[in-house]
Formats: structure tokens, sequence, C-alpha cells
């Protein structure tokens, strides 16, 4: 008995030297997973090389830090960069597949910019996007003052913002996704939406053919007041310019109060569309005479 219970410790103990050699023999020579880099998964950021300036007019400017200064074609720029303009456009490429112009009286501000996802801000006034690549590159645009994000990983689109925060996003070919106040609406070839302050994205119509722009409400060409109220009708998503004094149209109808000086006053009209399109109107003159009639009597007594 006791000689058989010898045995079977023996054979316990020899299986388990031999369970834990086996164990020991492969764990030696089983592959063991690379080490998981802390960037490993995150964008590279795009090198300075990468963000050029194709063409600037004479009065581009940039700000890289230290204020405004002239921007030169071919210039290499940063992240963060600010350019604006007052005449003429500027055109960007962001890495190999996008290309931004910036049209004149507008401001654009660079972002966070990757080989895989470019985010850039419009501060002001309008410009044009064009995204190749497919799904290996994608542009954000947010526009400053609202909560409008328009994207597009595919396609050319344009993007108009009013002084008064009316956003206006158009597609010239491809998708772009237009997004606000928790809502989105995918705007197709040919299409645009309007945001008005407060309120989501409408949804997509065809881009009017034409950008026109007809007043149904002008003062006369004498008056006492400073200010006269001029009222029209323009293309939908459309933005007016009366004197001065910029008003949007996001249903076609606008309306505009003009501050005016004493005596000539000569007021121009025009109008600029998503496209980039614009329409001009005779301008209107106005005199001003507001002084106090004078009242000439004579008295008999």
């Amino acid at each position: 008995m006791t000689q058989r219970i010898l045995i079977a410790l023996t054979v316990v103990a020899l299986l388990s030297l031999a369970a834990w050699w086996f164990q020991k023999a492969w764990l030696s020579t089983a592959p063991v997973p690379a080490a998981i880099s802390p960037t490993d998964g995150a964008r590279a950021p795009l090198a300075p090389s990468e963000i050029r300036t194709l063409a600037a007019s004479e009065t581009a400017e940039v700000d890289t830090g230290a204020g405004f200064r002239r921007l030169q074609a071919g210039e290499a720029l940063n992240v963060d960069s600010v350019i604006r303009t007052t005449a003429g456009v500027v055109v960007l490429a962001l890495g190999d597949n996008i290309q931004v112009e910036v049209s004149e009286n507008s401001q654009f501000r660079l972002g966070e910019l990757t080989q895989n996802l470019s985010r850039a801000k419009l501060e002001g006034g309008h410009l044009e996007a064009r995204v190749h690549g497919g799904a290996a590159s994608k542009l954000a645009i947010e526009v400053v003052g609202t909560d409008t994000v328009a994207e597009a990983s595919e396609g050319d689109f344009a993007i108009l913002r009013g002084e008064d925060a009316q956003v206006t996003v158009a597609s010239r070919r491809g998708q772009v996704t237009v997004a606000a106040k928790g809502e989105s609406v995918f705007v197709k070839e040919g299409e645009q939406s309007v945001v008005v302050p407060s309120k989501p994205p409408t949804i997509p119509e065809k881009i009017p053919g034409s950008l026109f722009l007809k007043l149904t409400k002008m003062p006369g060409k004498t008056q006492r007041a400073r200010e006269f109220v001029v009222e029209g009708v323009t293309a939908p998503g459309a933005v007016v310019s009366v004197g001065g004094v910029q008003v949007s149209a996001p249903d076609g109808r606008f309306r505009a109060t003009v501050p005016l000086e004493e005596g000539d006053n000569e007021i121009q009209l025009d109008a600029r569309d998503a496209l980039g399109r614009t329409a001009g109107h005779e301008s209107a003159k106005v005199f001003v005479d507001s002084r106090a009639p004078e009242i000439k009597a004579r008295v008999v007594w």
C-alpha cells in the first residue's frame, strides 16, 4: 500500500515538472507583442512646407503671431496663421488634397491641419474649398460667431458669412455636411443651405440660376431725415450691402436702414451669393437738408 502511494506521488511530481518545463519552453519561443507607442494612431500635423500660399493679391495680409503684414505668393504658413483680404484673393494649399480660396473682404484662420483632417475658421466674408483624395482627406470649416460647421471629404463647396452671422453653404461638386444647433443636413451638388442665427440649417434647395438685385422701396431724392430705408429682393441666402450697411436675405427679401450725411449722398448697392457671384444696382443719390425751414412773414400794424 505504502509503495503504491509513493509511486503515485512520484508520477504526479514528474507530470508537474513536465508541465512546468513545457510552459517555460513555449513562452520563450512565443512572439512578444510590440510596445504601443503613445503617439500611435495620432494624426501627424502638416509641416509648414505643406501649408503653401499658391497665390496672393497685393493687398492680402497675414498674421503669424507678430501682427499683420503683407502676404507673399509662395510663402509657407504655420498653423493658426490668420489671412485677411481687402481686394483680390488668396489661394492656399493644405497638403496635397485640399485648396482654399479666400475671397476679397474676408478673413480666414488656419487651425488643426493633419494629413487626414484639416480644421479652419471663416471669420468673415467668403471662401471656396476644393477637397480631393476621398476618405483619406477631410476638411471642416467652422464659421466664427456661429456654431455652423461645413465638412467634406470629396467635393468643392463655398461658404458665405454675413455680418449678421447668416451663413450660406453651397456645393459645386460632391456632398458637404452642414451642421448647426445639433442638427445636420447633406448638401448635394448644385444645392445650398442657409443657417440663420439660433436656428438649424435649412433643408437644402437648388442654387438659384443667377443673382439679381431689385429694389421695392426707395426714398425720395430730397429729404430732411438723416437716414433712409431701402427694401428689395435678391437670391435667397445672398448678402446685400447698401451704402456700407450689410444685411442678409435668407429668403431673398432684405431691408436696410442707411445713415445719411447733410447734403449730397451717393448710395452704392450690391449683392453677393455663396458662389461668389455679385450683382450691382444703379447707385441712389439723395440730398439731405435737415435744417428747419425759414419762415418769412410780414407784420402789418
